[in-house]
């Protein structure tokens, strides 16, 4: 972002100690200067992202969500955020509103990769196997299938072929995991 006068300015430094502080550990220095960031400037995207990271951090899931509602439509960081407030929505109790959320996203922006799988994610936790399946296929499908990154899609995948007793599935995934990256334990 530009820097347009002097409040943006201070803005941007608050943010970066903050920042800082979040790393070193220490989360009351730190949420104060975001906060007093986010004071100056309430669009500062980073700021937003990373005070909803420090309330995800010390479970305040309510404060997190309402940050993260709060991040620009138009910007960069918007697809992240919407994602972790499904993730914050099922680590707070909420999985149904949570699997609703990251179904609509899932819906309205169908290549999210990250949203399909913190979906898959949540239905396989919940033990919603055939859904799980369902998800993880719509991210297989829609990447390269040499694509190395996919490794842990098709083990999540296999696992849920396998939770639902559809043994030859479940090992050709396997097998596809450890093709993709065989070194992994």
């Amino acid at each position: 972002d530009e820097i347009r006068d002097e409040s943006d300015g201070i803005a941007e430094v608050l943010y970066g100690l903050g920042s800082t502080g979040t790393r070193q550990g220490d989360e009351l220095a730190a949420m104060i200067y975001l906060q007093m960031s986010l004071f100056l400037d309430p669009e500062n995207q980073l700021a937003i992202i990373s005070l909803a990271g420090l309330y995800e951090n010390i479970k305040q899931g309510e404060a997190a969500i309402a940050l993260y509602r709060s991040m620009p439509e138009t910007s960069a960081l918007r697809a992240n955020a919407d994602v972790q407030i499904g993730l914050v929505l099922d680590s707070i109790g909420q999985s149904d509103e949570a699997v609703k959320h990251l179904t609509a996203i899932s819906t309205a922006r169908p290549k999210d990769v990250d949203a399909l799988n913190a979906l898959g994610n949540i239905q396989r936790s919940r033990k919603e196997f055939a859904e799980a399946v369902t998800t993880y296929s719509k991210i297989i499908a829609s990447t390269s299938s040499g694509d190395r990154s996919l490794w842990p899609v098709y083990y999540f995948r296999a696992i849920s072929y396998e939770r639902q007793k559809l043994w030859p599935k479940a090992e050709a995934d396997f097998l596809k995991a450890l093709e993709l990256y065989p070194d992994q334990p």
